[in-house]
């Protein structure tokens, strides 16, 4: 393989790793304090750091899928199959010890897990249209 041929843009690398990391980071902190606000503080920062980072795993054989099979009809469902498994993984580790906390109701712990779905949802948009377009 020729040297010369090889391409390589630190920016996007950068744009992607910022987007990551504040997925992995940023986006559970946020829950963190929120429910710790919230009367709520029954899930560890690191609980929710450890299940964000986890429910990256996912994501890994969808990208090589895409990686190999470059095509529309195999990205748009790969990715929604990762990111599928990505939330399931975070509401099974983590919708019990919110519903745990709350009052009969739920009124409190209902709105986390409906947050919990949209930032998945969004992160799912981002990627696809950021670094599979």
């Amino acid at each position: 393989a020729n040297i010369d041929e090889f391409e390589m843009d630190i920016q996007r690398l950068l744009h992607a790793s910022t987007i990551v990391c504040f997925f992995c980071f940023g986006v559970p902190t946020v829950f963190w304090l929120a429910t710790n606000c919230l009367g709520m503080p029954g899930i560890s920062w690191g609980m929710w750091i450890c299940c964000y980072g986890y429910c990256q795993v996912p994501y890994l054989p969808a990208t090589i899928l895409i990686a190999v099979l470059p095509f529309e009809l195999v990205s748009w469902p790969a990715l929604g199959a990762a990111t599928t498994m990505s939330v399931l993984l975070i509401l099974r580790n983590l919708s019990t010890p919110l519903l745990a906390q709350d009052s009969a109701s739920h009124a409190k712990a209902a709105p986390f897990i409906l947050a919990i779905l949209a930032a998945h949802a969004i992160y799912f948009l981002v990627v696809k249209i950021v670094f599979f377009p």
